[in-house]
């Protein structure tokens, strides 16, 4: 007898968000749910972000449309580790990262950018803000050389991140401690 495999089908399941307004993924991020008749214009008008730096941080091209029940990846407001830079015309990512000391990777990285990517005026940048350190996962990460990186201790490392998995690319952030 052949073994076949039997595609599951997808099933399109509203998550109940009820008592939330979104779920909190990590200092910098919420998961929003899509409403109703919502379109991206929508949601980016409603936090205040341009259109163009919700689809670049969720990896949707200009023709993706979102659905009711859909989940969205948005910036969390009350973010006090980063602020905002508006792009500039004439700005690039390494005369920013050189004006806020850090590295031109961390500051790609931070933002969802690969280094071919373009960046345009009236864009958004998270820039971390001076007494903010971050660590990025790798493969074969553990808690000692993410905490010995970040030249913390392992419960300020627990205390200010909810949800550490070790799995390669997830972001670490500490303040700095006065």
């Amino acid at each position: 007898m052949k073994n076949e495999l039997k595609q599951t089908p997808k099933i399109k399941k509203k998550i109940d968000l009820s008592t939330y307004n979104f779920i909190e993924v990590n200092k910098m991020y919420k998961i929003y749910q899509v409403e109703e008749n919502e379109t991206l214009g929508d949601i980016a008008n409603k936090i205040k972000i341009n259109e163009q730096d919700l689809r670049r941080i969720n990896g949707f091209n200009n023709n993706y449309e979102v659905s009711s029940g859909d989940l969205v990846i948005i910036p969390s407001n009350d973010n006090i580790m980063f602020e905002n830079y508006m792009i500039q015309r004439g700005d690039t990512i390494y005369d920013i990262a050189r004006k806020y000391d850090i590295s031109a990777q961390d500051l790609l990285r931070l933002n969802g950018l690969n280094t071919d990517d373009y960046i345009y005026p009236g864009e958004n940048l998270l820039i971390p803000k001076s007494d903010i350190r971050f660590y990025f996962t790798e493969e074969g990460d553990t808690l000692e050389k993410i905490v010995n990186s970040l030249e913390t201790n392992i419960e300020t490392l627990l205390n200010q991140n909810k949800n550490i998995t070790l799995m390669p690319e997830q972001l670490i952030i500490i303040k700095k401690e006065k």
